[in-house]
């Protein structure tokens, strides 16, 4: 849980640390990779209003696991897809499935986190930014040491 908590945020460090070869690889000014940055959240919010919902009418255990398997289909497709719209489509699902992973962890921790609750929201919560700073160093390497692969 810990783990796909830092992965989902090492997401939103990894955008905002490549602008400059996201605007090369899909030729965007600088309002459409705002869009690019920006709409994950917006797919996060919407599904947001639905999520509890679903987890109460559909088994939690299978509604997480497809939500996983759903986001890592979009983001390996982001990672080998040039065209700006289909970049949009699959960051708007990407938030999507990440809702359901911020929706249940609270809810696992308060079902099952006995007494160490407390603990497990703490570390919950240094995940976020942990793992965007992660991202963001990450990307800054990769980048650095010109290991990145820049289509275009």
């Amino acid at each position: 849980m810990i783990l796909t908590n830092i992965l989902i945020n090492l997401d939103h460090g990894i955008l905002p640390a490549c602008t400059e070869p996201m605007q090369r690889i899909y030729d965007m000014d600088e309002a459409e990779l705002g869009i690019l940055g920006s709409i994950v959240y917006l797919g996060i919010s919407l599904m947001g209003m639905f999520a509890g919902r679903l987890y109460q009418h559909f088994n939690s255990k299978w509604l997480t696991v497809a939500a996983l398997v759903v986001l890592e289909i979009s983001l390996l497709l982001f990672v080998f897809i040039q065209h700006k719209i289909s970049a949009y489509a699959t960051r708007f699902v990407t938030g999507i499935c990440q809702v359901f992973l911020l929706v249940y962890y609270p809810i696992w921790i308060d079902k099952h986190g006995g007494n160490k609750k407390t603990l497990w929201l703490t570390l919950l919560q240094i995940c976020v930014p942990l793992g965007i700073f992660m991202g963001y160093g990450m990307t800054a390497i990769i980048i650095s040491t010109g290991h990145g692969v820049y289509i275009g």
